[in-house]
């Protein structure tokens, strides 16, 4: 089974062919590994691991162009919006490196860095026009995706809310109570 190439455009897809449903689940199930694995094993195995898991699927993924088999990088390009991979990318990050160097709260310095990774998006995607209407496809994607899978019946074609928001009182939440 393949999974189609809707969710990028195909000027844009980096590998513009059907891929193997079952290696994006595993890599999936690697990559998740590898991030528990960060809180619970020195860096010497989990390295041991990461050239493992990655090295081999990465390696496989980059022999022939086409085939069903993607590298992580292009898996990610084609169905995660960059402000959510590259925040997630410097959080675990700055997490991992945390735990590795027995630094005290992961968690602070992984949010620090995965604050720095949604700069380098926001601000690379607002210099970057071309990016700019492929991240706000893939916003569009999630959307109506979101819509299917909350089993929403408006029209097909509509992708945004399904209502207008409701307009912002003035006054401020001080004054409304």
């Amino acid at each position: 089974m393949s999974v189609s190439v809707a969710g990028s455009p195909p000027e844009t897809d980096p590998v513009p062919a059907p891929w193997a449903r079952w290696w994006l689940y595993l890599w999936g199930l690697v990559a998740v590994g590898l991030i528990a694995a960060t809180f619970f094993i020195p860096f010497y195995w989990w390295a041991v691991a990461a050239g493992i898991g990655f090295g081999v699927m990465e390696g496989v993924g980059l022999l022939r162009e086409g085939d069903p088999y993607p590298p992580l990088t292009h898996v990610i390009h084609r169905y995660v919006p960059r402000w959510v991979a590259f925040p997630a990318i410097y959080g675990f990050t700055g997490a991992a490196g945390s735990v590795w160097l027995h630094l005290s709260r992961p968690g602070r310095l992984g949010a620090l860095f995965a604050l720095l990774g949604w700069f380098t998006t926001h601000f690379d995607v607002t210099f970057d026009e071309t990016k700019v209407a492929e991240e706000r496809q893939k916003r569009h994607l999630l959307y109506r995706g979101l819509s299917k899978a909350i089993g929403r019946r408006d029209d097909p074609g509509s992708v945004g809310p399904a209502e207008p928001a409701p307009a912002l009182d003035p006054s401020g939440p001080a004054e409304r109570r």
